[in-house]
Protein backbone atom coordinates (compact mmCIF):
# COMPACT_ATOMS: atom_id res chain seq x y z
CA UNK A 1 0.00 0.00 0.00
CA UNK A 2 1.12 3.45 -0.99
CA UNK A 3 0.93 6.18 1.07
CA UNK A 4 2.08 10.06 0.94
CA UNK A 5 2.97 10.89 4.51
CA UNK A 6 2.67 15.21 4.20
CA UNK A 7 4.00 15.01 7.82
CA UNK A 8 7.40 15.66 6.49
CA UNK A 9 7.99 19.48 6.95
CA UNK A 10 11.75 21.38 5.34
CA UNK A 11 11.53 24.43 6.14
CA UNK A 12 14.88 24.87 3.93
CA UNK A 13 12.43 24.48 0.83
CA UNK A 14 10.19 27.69 1.75
CA UNK A 15 6.30 27.67 0.94
CA UNK A 16 3.76 25.89 2.77
CA UNK A 17 4.25 24.58 5.84
CA UNK A 18 2.62 20.85 6.22
CA UNK A 19 -0.36 22.07 7.98
CA UNK A 20 -1.14 24.58 5.90
CA UNK A 21 -0.96 21.32 2.98
CA UNK A 22 -3.56 19.61 4.59
CA UNK A 23 -5.68 22.48 4.75
CA UNK A 24 -5.22 23.53 1.17
CA UNK A 25 -5.86 20.03 0.11
CA UNK A 26 -8.91 19.59 2.32
CA UNK A 27 -10.21 22.97 0.93
CA UNK A 28 -10.05 21.63 -2.80
CA UNK A 29 -11.97 18.71 -1.36
CA UNK A 30 -14.51 20.21 -0.17
CA UNK A 31 -14.81 22.39 -3.02
CA UNK A 32 -15.20 19.79 -5.51
CA UNK A 33 -17.50 18.14 -3.33
CA UNK A 34 -19.89 21.08 -3.25
CA UNK A 35 -19.22 21.37 -6.55
CA UNK A 36 -20.68 18.11 -7.30
CA UNK A 37 -23.72 19.12 -5.03
CA UNK A 38 -22.58 15.61 -3.03
CA UNK A 39 -22.88 16.17 0.66
CA UNK A 40 -20.22 14.69 3.21
CA UNK A 41 -22.02 11.05 3.97
CA UNK A 42 -22.47 10.36 0.26
CA UNK A 43 -18.93 11.95 -0.49
CA UNK A 44 -17.52 9.31 2.29
CA UNK A 45 -19.90 6.41 1.12
CA UNK A 46 -18.54 6.48 -2.31
CA UNK A 47 -14.71 6.46 -1.15
CA UNK A 48 -16.12 3.68 1.58
CA UNK A 49 -14.31 5.79 4.14
CA UNK A 50 -16.60 7.23 7.49
CA UNK A 51 -17.56 10.52 7.14
CA UNK A 52 -15.64 11.78 10.34
CA UNK A 53 -12.68 10.52 8.45
CA UNK A 54 -13.99 12.84 5.47
CA UNK A 55 -14.41 15.47 7.77
CA UNK A 56 -10.82 15.26 9.24
CA UNK A 57 -9.40 15.47 5.50
CA UNK A 58 -11.61 18.59 4.26
CA UNK A 59 -10.66 20.44 7.60
CA UNK A 60 -6.83 19.74 6.88
CA UNK A 61 -6.77 17.68 9.99
CA UNK A 62 -5.65 14.37 8.32
CA UNK A 63 -1.71 14.50 7.78
CA UNK A 64 -1.54 10.93 5.94
CA UNK A 65 -3.32 9.99 2.63
CA UNK A 66 -3.06 6.71 1.36
CA UNK A 67 -2.68 7.20 -2.43
CA UNK A 68 -5.70 4.65 -2.81
CA UNK A 69 -7.98 7.24 -1.45
CA UNK A 70 -6.59 10.14 -3.80
CA UNK A 71 -6.91 8.20 -6.86
CA UNK A 72 -10.96 7.30 -5.36
CA UNK A 73 -11.32 11.23 -4.96
CA UNK A 74 -10.09 12.11 -8.51
CA UNK A 75 -12.59 9.33 -10.06
CA UNK A 76 -15.43 9.88 -8.18
CA UNK A 77 -14.94 13.96 -7.84
CA UNK A 78 -14.07 13.35 -11.84
CA UNK A 79 -10.79 15.87 -11.74
CA UNK A 80 -7.23 15.38 -12.09
CA UNK A 81 -5.16 14.71 -9.45
CA UNK A 82 -2.81 17.83 -10.63
CA UNK A 83 -6.24 19.60 -9.90
CA UNK A 84 -7.05 18.33 -6.54
CA UNK A 85 -3.00 18.30 -5.54
CA UNK A 86 -2.39 21.68 -7.29
CA UNK A 87 1.08 21.17 -7.95
CA UNK A 88 2.01 24.32 -9.80
CA UNK A 89 3.68 25.79 -6.67
CA UNK A 90 6.64 23.60 -7.27
CA UNK A 91 9.13 26.28 -7.81
CA UNK A 92 12.69 25.43 -9.85
CA UNK A 93 14.71 27.41 -7.24
CA UNK A 94 13.66 25.26 -4.15
CA UNK A 95 14.58 21.87 -5.61
CA UNK A 96 17.67 20.51 -3.64
CA UNK A 97 18.84 18.78 -6.74
CA UNK A 98 19.30 21.58 -8.77
CA UNK A 99 22.82 22.54 -9.65
CA UNK A 100 23.75 25.83 -8.81
CA UNK A 101 24.77 27.17 -12.43
CA UNK A 102 21.06 26.49 -13.14
CA UNK A 103 19.81 28.28 -10.32
CA UNK A 104 22.16 31.63 -11.39
CA UNK A 105 20.63 31.29 -14.78
CA UNK A 106 17.36 30.75 -13.95
CA UNK A 107 17.59 33.83 -10.93
CA UNK A 108 19.69 36.38 -13.61
CA UNK A 109 16.76 35.88 -15.70
CA UNK A 110 13.16 36.04 -14.60
CA UNK A 111 11.42 34.80 -18.18
CA UNK A 112 13.76 31.49 -17.77
CA UNK A 113 12.75 30.87 -13.80
CA UNK A 114 9.08 31.09 -15.60
CA UNK A 115 9.38 29.19 -18.51
CA UNK A 116 11.25 26.29 -16.60
CA UNK A 117 8.49 26.49 -13.81
CA UNK A 118 5.83 26.13 -16.50
CA UNK A 119 7.59 23.29 -17.89
CA UNK A 120 8.70 21.39 -14.67
CA UNK A 121 5.13 21.80 -13.55
CA UNK A 122 4.03 20.43 -17.11
CA UNK A 123 6.18 17.37 -16.68
CA UNK A 124 5.18 16.61 -12.86
CA UNK A 125 1.75 16.75 -13.49
CA UNK A 126 1.87 14.46 -16.27
CA UNK A 127 3.93 11.91 -14.71
CA UNK A 128 1.35 11.81 -12.00
CA UNK A 129 -1.76 11.17 -13.80
CA UNK A 130 0.58 8.39 -15.93
CA UNK A 131 1.06 6.69 -12.52
CA UNK A 132 -2.26 6.89 -11.91
CA UNK A 133 -3.59 5.53 -14.68
CA UNK A 134 -1.18 2.45 -13.60
CA UNK A 135 -2.87 2.08 -10.49
CA UNK A 136 0.05 3.63 -8.82
CA UNK A 137 1.89 0.01 -9.23
CA UNK A 138 5.26 0.14 -7.50
CA UNK A 139 7.15 -1.89 -10.47
CA UNK A 140 5.22 0.06 -13.33
CA UNK A 141 6.26 3.54 -11.19
CA UNK A 142 9.69 2.54 -11.26
CA UNK A 143 9.83 1.04 -15.32
CA UNK A 144 7.88 4.50 -16.19
CA UNK A 145 10.64 6.74 -14.14
CA UNK A 146 13.71 5.13 -15.32
CA UNK A 147 12.64 5.32 -18.73
CA UNK A 148 12.22 9.06 -18.48
CA UNK A 149 15.65 9.36 -16.66
CA UNK A 150 16.81 7.23 -19.88
CA UNK A 151 15.18 9.35 -22.21
CA UNK A 152 16.65 12.82 -20.66
CA UNK A 153 20.02 11.19 -20.16
CA UNK A 154 19.57 10.33 -24.18
CA UNK A 155 18.93 13.93 -25.19
CA UNK A 156 21.56 15.41 -23.19
CA UNK A 157 23.89 13.14 -24.75
CA UNK A 158 22.83 14.46 -27.54
CA UNK A 159 23.62 18.06 -27.21
CA UNK A 160 27.33 16.41 -25.84
CA UNK A 161 27.77 15.08 -28.85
Amino acid sequence: MYIINLNVNNPKKGGLSMPELHKELGKRVKANRKNKNLSTPDLAKQLNISTGLLNNIENGRYDVFKLNLITKLTKVLNLPLSELLDISTIDVEKLDSCSEILISKTIDNPKNKDIINFHLNKLIKNYLETLLVYDLDHGTIEMITDNLIHELKLIRNLKNK
